[in-house]
């Protein structure tokens, strides 16, 4: 079925392994529907396919990442989902409290600051996702930490306290230890 002549957004989607590309132009004369409609079956192929790579006996867990930074969230994000782990990202403290709510997760690693240089939400996320569910695993993750800090992030209920920067393998291995130690 074709649309109305006008301008519109004109969607192109590309799939590769691991990759999902989406890309648009404004043009003149788009035909609507079959675009979206391209586009909507091509995203779900995709989508379903996100969940037939792992087995459930190799599947690690869910995993949300905090930070404000989204180099640092991005970076998080792909290395463990490389990693066979379900992540979701939140940049800010009420974004993680809410998928806190909604979600459970295996581990939670979260950055100290998040609005700023005195800012310590980290230690409230830790707190909130204690409250809700005190079988998840917490990592602190921070580049200004004190032996105060490190104590009341402890105390909250953090399973470890880690500074900035931290090869991502070292990451990896401790959340590993923190999961294993659960089960």
């Amino acid at each position: 079925m074709s649309g109305p002549a006008s301008t519109i957004w004109s969607p192109s989607v590309s799939h590769k392994p691991g990759r999902l590309g989406v890309a648009g132009t404004l043009g003149r004369n788009a035909r609507v529907h079959g675009e979206l409609d391209r586009a909507a079956a091509a995203l779900a192929t995709w989508h379903a396919s996100c969940f037939v790579r792992f087995s459930v006996e190799s599947f690690p867990g869910r995993l949300l990442v905090v930070d404000d930074e989204a180099a640092i969230r991005f970076a998080l994000t792909e290395y463990f989902r490389a990693s066979g782990w379900l992540v979701d990202a939140a940049a800010e403290k009420e974004e993680a409290e809410a998928l806190l709510a909604c979600t459970e997760y295996a581990v939670v690693i979260a950055d100290l600051r998040l609005t700023g240089i005195y800012g310590v939400e980290g230690l409230d996320i830790i707190q909130w996702s204690r409250h809700l569910r005190p079988e998840t695993r917490i990592v602190l993750l921070t580049g200004n930490g004190t032996p105060e800090i490190e104590a009341e992030a402890r105390r909250r209920g953090a399973d470890a306290f880690l500074h900035k920067p931290l090869p991502l393998p070292e990451l990896r291995a401790v959340v590993e230890s923190l999961t294993e130690a659960r089960a």
